[in-house]
């Protein structure tokens, strides 16, 4: 729209003063647009230049037309112009500070071997749970250690939520941690080499020897079959896979055990029970429930396991079931 010629209202007739009045006020309406600077600028004046693709508020500093904000009318989109940068945490942040990561670099984290300090800046004046800082190690943890930045308590460092126990990182490494509302977990711990296992008997696998004494231990959990006792009707569950169920001697009630179907217990294929019928007497009816349980003659349903008899059940298929045995009908 056009600009007045001047802001001040001479003395005229009231139709002609209402006219320029009019004028003034649609020029402060419209930040004074024009395709040229407005000629009765004063210190602080706005002026939206429409000359300019996309359009441009200026502002007079008493010398200059400082441009500091742009307007799309096309995309309707607004961008702050030459914009320095903040360094307070109130001011904004320009594209140049995110991409460089001005905000959560530490520099040199420096302090005692385990006692570790460093600064941001901006500083900060709390931490917060998702606080991400990064830095260059001043050297390599022994052990437990902290971690302070701008002056602020000490707080503990965690690898995965456990203690430091020494060579999480080495000198001179790039470090990130992460607050979780309590303690800095470590981002990128180090891989570590056979130098940190010499130096950190904790850090080091166990040797042939000792994982040989441990299997030997355990020889006798390895070859046995565990048992559950089931003097009841029972429904088998994922935690019987690979044991068996037994049925007392002193039980003289028939029973029935029954296969769940694959849609209630997701058993694994390859999963094999033993089923025992050890009682006085009486019989063992095997039942399965929706899917399909096969005997060794191809016969399909429920099986019947006699007293004194002993049957195995394995799963071949997400609903199949094979089934053999003594005193099996």
């Amino acid at each position: 729209m056009s600009q007045p010629t001047d802001m001040t209202i001479s003395n005229q007739l009231m139709p002609q003063a209402r006219t320029e009045l009019n004028a003034i006020l649609a020029a402060l309406l419209s930040l004074n647009a024009g395709g040229s600077a407005p000629s009765y600028k004063v210190d602080h004046c706005l002026w939206l230049d429409i000359s300019e693709t996309p359009w441009v508020l200026k502002i007079w500093d008493g010398n200059d037309w400082i441009p500091f904000i742009e307007f799309s009318a096309t995309s309707n989109k607004v961008n702050f112009i030459n914009m320095t940068g903040g360094d307070a945490r109130s001011e904004a942040a320009n594209i140049a500070q995110i991409q460089d990561g001005d905000f959560n670099w530490l520099g040199t984290i420096t302090g005692a071997t385990n006692t570790l300090s460093a600064s941001l800046s901006p500083a900060i004046t709390a931490y917060k749970a998702g606080m991400e800082v990064w830095g260059i190690a001043a050297g390599a943890p022994t052990g437990a250690a902290t971690l302070a930045l701008n002056g602020l308590s000490a707080k503990a460092v965690q690898n995965r939520g456990a203690a430091l126990i020494g060579n999480e990182w080495k000198s001179g490494d790039l470090v990130g941690f992460r607050y979780d509302g309590t303690q800095f977990q470590i981002i990128n711990p180090a891989v570590l080499d056979e130098n940190d296992m010499a130096s950190n008997s904790a850090l080091r696998p166990p040797s042939q020897k000792s994982v040989k004494a441990f299997v030997d231990g355990k020889a006798s959990e390895f070859r046995r079959i565990p048992q559950k006792i089931k003097n009841e009707d029972y429904t088998l569950v994922l935690a019987d896979g690979g044991g068996h169920i037994y049925r007392a001697q002193a039980d003289t009630t028939a029973r029935t055990w029954t296969i769940p179907a694959n849609s209630a217990v997701a058993f694994s294929i390859g999963t094999a029970v033993t089923l025992v019928n050890d009682g006085g007497s009486e019989d063992v009816t095997i039942a399965i429930t929706d899917d399909t349980l096969v005997d060794g003659d191809g016969n399909t349903g429920s099986r019947t396991l006699a007293p004194n008899g002993i049957a195995t059940i394995l799963k071949v298929t997400a609903t199949r079931w094979k089934i053999s045995g003594t005193g099996l009908s």
